[in-house]
C-alpha cells in the first residue's frame, strides 16, 4: 500500500524524488519534468487506460513560463 494515503493527489513524495534526482544524479539541467500516473479502474474491459490516469508537468525553470490563466467553467 502507498505509504502516505493522505498524499494521493498532492504527490509530495514524488516531488522529493524528482528534486533529489535532479540535484544528485542528473548530468544535465532539466527545465521541465513530465509524469504519468495511471489510477482508477480500466476505462473499458481489457484497457490499459485507467479511468483516472492523469499527467503532471513540473516546471523547474521559471523562465519557461510565458503566462498563466485561470480556466473558466465550461458546461
Amino acid at each position: 500500500m502507498y505509504p502516505f494515503p493522505s498524499d494521493l493527489k498532492v504527490r509530495t513524495l514524488d516531488c522529493l524524488v524528482i528534486n533529489y534526482l535532479r540535484a544528485k544524479v542528473a548530468t544535465v539541467e532539466y527545465q521541465t519534468v513530465r509524469g504519468v500516473f495511471p489510477e482508477g479502474e480500466p476505462a473499458y474491459y481489457g484497457a490499459m487506460i485507467m479511468s483516472e490516469t492523469h499527467v503532471q508537468v513540473a516546471v523547474l525553470d521559471k523562465a519557461c513560463i510565458l503566462g498563466v490563466f485561470r480556466p473558466t467553467h465550461v458546461e
